[in-house]
């Protein structure tokens, strides 16, 4: 387990992704900011396209919640994008209406926030069966079964185990990790969460503080942390 030592720092790869993916978010917001049509041509037309490919591959592989996920942003994208275009055609009643915009974009991004609140809130109030499913090697195997994916090999609590990959004492050998660093597993077919909260908390507060997806290449964030 020493081999975990500040692993969400990642390795420089990580940062040389996220330097690649933000000025790609750049790039397309200045394009969309420029041809507003292309905000409706990419995230509205584009986003529902893809909607029955994201049902049909992705909620098996990681649950229904970042499928709504997908959903809000691409609600909210075309918001956004009907908001702009209204302002440029309608200065005046832009002035006129700014609380107003702001308010709907507000009601935007709060939407967007809430989900990862209602997912809190799961987690919180599942938390005794999550930490139960994660010392639990049969709900681990049940986990992994249940998805097209390896949900349990990318988590750090997986890395240095010895045993055959996926057998019975590999599992077994995780849920003891798990259990050791107070790390539940949501057993259920929707998003695989795990829940960690510091050592000085463990004895007094046995609820998750944060929750995050596990996938095969380890953590996608799933709600906040």
């Amino acid at each position: 387990m020493e081999t975990l030592f500040l692993w969400e720092i990642g390795t420089p790869k990580v940062y040389a992704i996220w330097l690649v993916v933000l000025a790609a978010q750049i790039l397309v917001a200045e394009i969309n900011r420029r041809w507003n049509w292309t905000i409706f041509a990419v995230w509205t037309v584009g986003g529902i396209a893809l909607m029955p490919y994201a049902w049909i591959h992705g909620t098996p592989m990681v649950g229904w919640f970042p499928f709504g996920k997908y959903a809000i942003m691409i609600l909210t994208a075309t918001m956004t994008g009907t908001v702009l275009v209204y302002a440029k055609r309608n200065p005046a009643k832009a002035h006129k209406y700014a609380i107003w915009l702001g308010v709907a974009l507000w009601v935007g991004l709060a939407v967007n926030i809430m989900e990862a609140n209602i997912r809190d809130l799961t987690i919180y109030l599942n938390a005794d069966t999550y930490y139960a499913c994660g010392a639990d090697w049969q709900c681990l195997k049940h986990v992994n079964d249940s998805h097209t994916i390896d949900m349990i090999a990318g988590l750090p609590e997986a890395r240095g185990v010895s045993a055959e990959l996926h057998s019975a004492q590999w599992y077994q050998e995780v849920a003891a990790n798990l259990a050791e660093r107070h790390v539940g597993i949501d057993p259920e077919p929707g998003c695989s969460t795990s829940s960690r909260s510091p050592a000085w908390a463990r004895s007094s507060s046995p609820r998750p503080e944060n929750a995050r997806c596990a996938a095969s290449s380890g953590w996608t964030w799933c709600g906040r942390g």
